[in-house]
């Protein structure tokens, strides 16, 4: 029998930083728009597109409305 471990949030959050970063390289703004329109100051979404720096959770969200991504939260599969 196998059991599922869930993933630790880490990784979870790894997953959605890895999404996110895909996200605004494929964009058709440029960095710097993307940093005036989410608020998000240009020097930490560099260092966050490079993988030196990890965003807030609220800075995330700015970023994803932004590129016109949800985070949606739902129910765990079950098995």
């Amino acid at each position: 029998m196998t059991i599922c471990q869930p993933l630790p949030i880490m990784s979870v959050m790894d997953d959605l930083y890895d999404q996110l970063r895909r996200a605004i390289e494929a964009a058709p703004r440029t960095r710097e728009a993307l940093s005036r329109e989410s608020g998000i100051d240009a020097g930490l979404l560099c260092n966050f597109v490079h993988g030196k720096r990890r965003l807030s959770l609220r800075a995330v969200v700015k970023l994803a409305d932004v590129l016109g991504l949800e985070l949606v939260l739902r129910p765990k599969r079950e098995g």
